[in-house]
């Protein structure tokens, strides 16, 4: 039998050790005899989709509504593809107390073609995450209910999307908690849409805090993610390795100053954080030179006030396509060259980097040689 009542007074408990728990420890409601959402409409089927018919309805889901009692209930639509239980899925929409949702057929491609982008066939299947929503920055410590998924077989139409390739940032102490700024942005290897895998190499610093501690605490997000607090933290606090969960805390905590190289992968959803020695060089110039200046000057990049080696440059103007590479105190004893764009990564005597003309967010780390362009 579900208890309302006692679902209430748990909330309203757990109110009071939110604000009164200084320990972070993990404070946990039981779904257990609650109804998980279920969908009242669909089972499934095999589509052939087409560029001719991307604006037109696929379906409009509808679902019967999770029953935690009266309380705010939030509901991620996922995809993932058959056979891996759900391990790296996709949302395709979230939003609270709905209990229906329409797709485009173009909606559904660029998810399947998120998953795989082969364009060939492919068995996928969709659920419904449901969990408790306070607002925006507070997601009860619930373990979510899940409906019954069910299948469906997808040819896509492949020359009608790219994936995108996702920012991801860190949000936290060493830029002020704020949830739209992007000034701590993780590097990529490559611009691979399948992979998956981001890295932040660079300075950790201790934050002396209002209440007295040093400790500096952060989560990251996705583009997807900014301006919300729905954002990728840890299951556990004070690892440096394990899932990662989106929503509530807690946060990532850090209580030690040192270089780390942070490593996410979004979509396996898992986190590797290793401490590393201070870099042995710094460099007075990071700059780019190519056929936009005729190979003969240098553009400055900027060192960040936080990490000697981030370099950034907002606002980089390539007037003419052709290859520019990245050197240091302008000379040619120690450059990059890489063939990754936007992301990608540099190494020593590379090959030249590719990009059209514009103007461009330039980004570039000298420990590890990844940089970033970002269209402006």
């Amino acid at each position: 039998m579900k208890n309302t009542a006692y679902i209430l007074s748990s909330l309203i408990g757990l109110l009071f050790l939110f604000s009164c728990n200084t320990d972070n420890k993990d404070v946990f409601l039981h779904a257990e005899g609650n109804e998980p959402p279920q969908f009242k409409n669909y089972a499934g089927g095999n589509y052939v989709l087409t560029k001719e018919t991307e604006f037109n309805t696929f379906e409009v889901f509808e679902w019967t509504p999770a029953d935690y009692g009266p309380v705010a209930v939030r509901y991620d639509i996922q995809m993932a593809l058959d056979g891996t239980d759900f391990a790296s899925p996709v949302t395709l929409v979230s939003g609270l107390n709905a209990t229906s949702q329409r797709f485009t057929v173009r909606d559904i491609d660029k998810t399947v073609l998120a998953l795989d982008n082969s364009g060939d066939e492919v068995a996928v299947q969709v659920r419904i995450k449901s969990y408790l929503y306070l607002n925006k920055s507070t997601v009860m410590p619930l373990d979510p209910l899940f409906s019954d998924p069910v299948t469906l077989t997808v040819t896509p139409y492949i020359d009608s999307y790219v994936p995108p390739v996702p920012g991801l940032y860190i949000i936290g102490n060493m830029q002020g908690w704020s949830n739209s700024n992007t000034d701590f942005q993780f590097f990529r290897d490559d611009s691979d849409p399948l992979s998956g895998i981001y890295t932040y190499t660079g300075i950790i610093k201790l934050d002396n805090l209002t209440d007295g501690g040093i400790d500096t605490y952060f989560k990251f997000a996705d583009d997807n993610m900014l301006g919300s607090w729905d954002l990728y933290r840890p299951d556990t606090q004070g690892t440096m390795s394990g899932s990662l969960q989106i929503g509530g805390d807690p946060a990532f905590k850090f209580t030690e100053a040192a270089y780390y190289e942070l490593k996410a992968d979004i979509k396996a959803g898992t986190f590797q954080f290793t401490k590393l020695p201070n870099p042995a060089i710094t460099y007075t110039y990071i700059s780019l030179i190519g056929g936009f200046n005729g190979w003969g000057g240098d553009l400055d990049l900027t060192p960040s006030a936080y990490d000697p080696h981030i370099w950034v440059l907002d606002g980089a103007n390539i007037p003419i396509s052709g290859e520019l590479k990245f050197r240091a105190n302008h000379d040619w004893p120690v450059n990059w060259g890489g063939s990754g764009f936007p992301y990608g990564k540099g190494v020593q005597d590379g090959p030249n980097i590719s990009l059209d003309a514009g103007t461009y967010k330039v980004q570039f780390n000298d420990i590890t040689g990844q940089y970033i362009f970002m269209p402006k």
